[in-house]
Order: structure tokens, then C-alpha cells, then sequence
């Protein structure tokens, strides 16, 4: 899936995709989510995206996160995913586009979930069911919103951060 220039440049002014545009407030790396992005890898991605999250929000791999941690990831980096995610779906996927839409259906998650694919007649699909392809449904990723109440967590910090959809060409 090819994306927008404009949307690119959005997220990086300089036209060089590994300058400043892409760093850290914390130190995480995001080439590996771009790679996999770039290249149409939809689970590598989803997989990269939870991995991402994990680390910004301090807590150590297979812990639980509790609603504070969401809350401490920094802006910046929660900011790089997302457009990353709308850059290389062309605005399909991503955590803006997941946030606008969950707030559109009022924060129903039963509503949300069925819109984009992650249950179907009220039965919720295993990750192994879900589809990692461009044309699944849209906001069907990432898929780190199937973590229950701490999505609407998530979702006020995108908020807070003023982080939303690039609208792409």
C-alpha cells in the first residue's frame, strides 16, 4: 500500500524518514514499526505496536499496565505510532483513527468491536482470527485496543495530546 506524500510529509518536514521526526522522548526505536508498515507486514506491526506501547509506558514485558502508565506515555512518542500507522495505511488504520471512531460510537466497545471486525454477532475473535491485511476493516488496527477498559484510557491520552487522524490525499 503506497501512501501520501503529504501525509509523510506531516509527520517529517525534512523528506528524510529517519530524522528528528521520528525520535523518541524516551529512546524507543521506531524503524522496525516503519519497516514493517512500509512493506504491508500488518501483524509484525500490530505485534511492534504492542511492543512499543509496553515500553513507553515503563512497565516491564508481561506485567500488567495499570491506567497511570497509559497516562505517563509520552505524547511525542505516542504521536509517532499513531501517524506511522496513518501514513502507511492511508489513514485505514492507527490509534487517531481507532480513537475518533470510539468516540463516535459513544465508547460502546460491543459497538466498536463489531465495526471494526474484532467480534462478530457478539463473539469476540481471537487474535488468531483477526486479519492483518490491507483490506480488513477499517480501524481494524492496530489491535491494541481489544485491552478492555485501559483502551478508553488510551483513547483520553491520545486525546490530551491533541493526537488526531491525518487526513491523507
Amino acid at each position: 500500500m503506497t501512501h501520501s506524500r503529504s501525509a509523510t510529509n506531516a509527520l517529517n518536514t525534512s523528506g528524510d524518514p529517519d530524522t528528528e521526526a521520528y525520535a523518541s522522548a524516551i529512546g524507543l526505536r521506531f524503524e522496525a514499526l516503519r519497516s514493517a508498515l512500509e512493506t504491508g507486514r500488518w501483524q509484525d506491526a500490530d505485534r511492534e505496536t504492542d511492543r512499543l506501547l509496553q515500553l513507553a509506558t515503563g512497565v516491564k514485558s508481561g506485567a500488567p499496565i495499570a491506567i497511570e502508565d497509559i497516562e505517563n506515555i509520552p505524547g511525542r512518542d505516542l504521536r509517532t505510532i499513531s501517524s506511522l500507522w496513518n501514513i502507511y495505511s492511508n489513514g485505514r488504520f492507527g490509534l487517531a483513527y481507532q480513537a475518533r471512531l470510539w468516540r463516535s460510537l459513544h465508547q460502546d466497545s460491543d459497538r466498536f468491536a463489531a465495526v471494526v471486525g474484532w467480534s462478530v454477532q457478539g463473539r469476540w475473535r481471537g487474535y488468531g482470527e483477526l486479519s492483518f491485511r490491507a483490506d480488513a476493516p477499517a480501524g481494524h488496527l492496530p489491535t491494541w485496543g481489544r485491552r478492555g477498559k485501559l483502551w478508553g484510557v488510551l483513547c483520553d491520552r491520545l486525546e490530551a495530546c491533541n493526537i488526531r487522524q491525518i487526513e491523507s490525499d
